[in-house]
């Protein structure tokens, strides 16, 4: 996954990586939901 590999580039500690993942996946999924319900 590029998405994936570009974060553990930035971050060297796996437990941090994976949080920001997440909060990513978390963010990505409410902004989607929010864009869907305006439309």
């Amino acid at each position: 996954n590029g998405k994936q590999r570009i974060l553990s580039t930035i971050c060297n500690l796996e437990e941090l990586c994976g949080g920001a993942v997440e909060q990513l996946e978390i963010a990505w999924a409410h902004l989607w939901k929010m864009r869907r319900e305006a439309e």
